[in-house]
Parts: structure tokens; sequence; C-alpha cells
């Protein structure tokens, strides 16, 4: 028997006055502040979670009954990934920068907001169209980088059409001054 106020433990976990007083959600909060607040337990448990997740997908990804609800869902909402796709394209853009410049050892410091598609390209006044799904067109909006010594920095970044942005990916300034003046020389 214990004295009064003093509380035992149960599998020496809680005592027994957190159990009755606290919700489930409440202990699973705590628990993850837990956690979360050690950096090497975080990084743990990620790794096991995402390990998880990847052995579940590959178990199940060839289950037709695994991919029949998201499909059902689909179905019954005809134009919705493509309206999906159509909203989040600049955080595409903005994510696929991001993987660029971390992979190339570039700065990155773009937000949404920094980017604003126009409905037509600046360099070559074509309309930009944001393709139904990632299938990219010439007349796809693509992020490019005015200065290509620079990162994907506030400034250095407008919205151009795909066909403009493959026409000056590696030529500089004075490259496109030649290839001008040399076709424009040409007679036919």
């Amino acid at each position: 028997m214990h004295p009064e106020g003093v509380h035992c433990r149960v599998d020496g976990a809680y005592p027994l006055s957190l159990i009755a007083n606290i919700t489930s959600a409440e202990r699973s909060r705590r628990h993850r502040e837990k956690v979360n607040a050690d950096p090497t337990k975080r990084a743990k448990r990620l790794a096991y979670q995402r390990a998880y997740n990847k052995k579940y997908y590959e178990t199940k990804k060839h289950d037709p009954a695994f991919k029949a609800p998201r499909e059902r869902w689909l179905k019954d909402r005809p134009g919705y990934s493509a309206a999906m796709y159509r909203k989040h394209y600049v955080k595409r853009l903005i994510g696929g920068a991001k993987k660029r410049a971390k992979e190339r050892g570039w700065e990155f410091d773009l937000v949404v907001e920094d980017v604003n598609i126009p409905s037509h390209c600046p360099v070559l006044g074509i309309p930009l169209k944001i393709a139904e799904n990632d299938s990219m067109s010439p007349n796809s909006p693509t992020l490019d980088r005015v200065h290509n010594h620079y990162g994907y920095i506030r400034g250095n970044v407008i919205v151009v059409s795909r066909r403009a942005n493959i026409l000056k990916r590696d030529a500089t300034l004075d490259e496109m001054r030649k290839l001008v003046a040399f076709y424009e020389g040409l007679e036919f």
C-alpha cells in the first residue's frame, strides 16, 4: 500500500494519474516531442519509417487491390489529377530547382511567392501552357537562371518557355550574338 499522494507505475511507464488524466493523443504528442528532441532518435525513426514504407510499397505495388482505391477515387473525379498538377506546378518547379541546386552546389533561396508564371514567354512571345501531366512541351513554363554563374536566387530567376530555356541552355551572350550574325548573313 502506498502512502496517499504517491502513485505507483504501471509497467514502469506512466504514473496512474497520467493514464487516468491524459488522452492517448496527448501521450503520443509527448512521446513525439521526446523523440524529436534527440536528433539521433529522430534520424533513426525516420530511417526506419522510410525503409518500412519502401518495403511495403515494393510488396504491394503489383497488387490491383492496392491501386484500386486511388484509381476509383480518381475515376469519380474526372480532371482532378490535371487540376492538381496545374495548381501545384510552381511548387514542382521550385522543388526541381532546389534538387538541381543541391546536386550542383548552387545557391538556392526561392519560395513560391518569388515565382510568377506569365501568360506569354517574355523571350519568344509564345503562350505558356501547363501540360495536363508530367509531359513537357515547348510552351511549358520553366525556371531560367538569368546569369548562369549564380544559382536559383531571388532576382536571378525568371519564368520562360521551355523552348527559350533550351535555346539558352549553355550558350553565352557572345555565342548567341555570333549565332544570330551567322544566320542573318546567310542568303537563300
